[in-house]
């Protein structure tokens, strides 16, 4: 599993890389276990992308997925809107 985080969350994701090697390669988590695993608030988190496509928060990520995490203050496009907190 690969996880990018932009904007305010670069810091606080690399003080959690490490916490990635918790996730089993064949499992299977909510996006929720995710971030809480990396002590990333969901507050902090604006718009997730899940393999390049907007995911909610109820997503279930699992080994090879691609995660993209971005802030509140990262600038998002209109037609996420529903995918937004």
């Amino acid at each position: 599993m690969e996880v990018y985080a932009y904007g305010t969350l670069q810091p606080v994701f690399k003080d959690t890389r490490d916490r990635l090697e918790d996730v089993h390669p064949d499992a299977q988590l909510p996006l929720t276990e995710l971030l809480h695993r990396l002590d990333i608030s969901r507050d902090q988190v604006q718009l997730v992308m899940l393999n390049h496509r907007p995911a909610a928060m109820d997503a279930i990520v699992s080994s090879g997925d691609r995660v993209a995490l971005f802030p509140p203050e990262y600038p998002i496009f209109a037609d996420w809107k529903h995918y937004r907190r």
